[in-house]
């Protein structure tokens, strides 16, 4: 029910954080500043694979993950 994420970044600007379904829909998003280390509920989401997406406008990084019930 929960995604545990490292977010290692040595900037100072914002960047965003978001997850996609892969059919390239928004299912989430925020702003973060600097490393974290984050737990996301996502227990509401629908088993399946989705996207993890960090970036700053300059650079940017997916991740997959999938949801099993």
């Amino acid at each position: 029910d929960v995604l545990t994420i490292q977010l290692s970044t040595k900037e100072t600007q914002p960047y965003t954080v978001a997850i996609y379904s892969t059919t390239g829909a928004l299912v989430r998003q925020w702003q973060e500043t600097g490393a974290a280390r984050r737990t996301l509920p996502v227990g509401d989401l629908q088993a399946g694979t989705y996207i993890l997406t960090t970036g700053n406008g300059r650079e940017k990084t997916a991740t997959q993950f999938v949801i099993a019930r």
